[in-house]
């Protein structure tokens, strides 16, 4: 719980060691079970430390499971999005594709839609003419 929680950042090892005690010590200040490392209780898991970090690893649970459950629904919308600007990318090709080689000052109705798109994305910013 303690490393889920971000208070212990080491690899779990089954010890009660020095890593462990600074991280109970640290979730116990965090909490406000004791208030220095002088305090009575201070680094050690009791029965005060035990069920505030029950209490706090299901809130954390809960809070977690919630941001899931939005990480998940910003994926599909990202994928949405990236689904439609594939579609406009390929639209926009196929438009490209149909334009003819061009001199400049040459007129086609191709180039009136390029620059329609153009004006759309923000890279052109006067009227379409149609006018390469």
């Amino acid at each position: 719980m303690l490393k889920e929680m971000g208070y212990f950042k080491f690899d779990i090892d089954g010890l009660y060691n020095k890593r462990l005690v600074d991280a109970i010590l640290a979730f116990q200040l965090a909490k406000q079970i004791v208030t220095s490392n002088d305090d009575i209780g201070a680094g050690f898991y009791g029965p005060v430390t035990q069920s505030t970090l029950e209490e706090a690893y299901q809130a954390f649970l809960e809070k977690k499971a919630k941001i899931d459950v939005l990480n998940a629904q910003l994926e599909k919308i990202k994928e949405t999005r990236n689904g439609i600007f594939d579609e406009k990318k390929k639209s926009f090709q196929a438009i490209v594709d149909k334009i003819p080689s061009v001199k400049v000052g040459q007129v086609a109705p191709e180039i009136r839609t390029l620059q329609k798109i153009l004006k759309d994305y923000g890279y052109l910013n006067h009227k379409d003419t149609a006018t390469f």
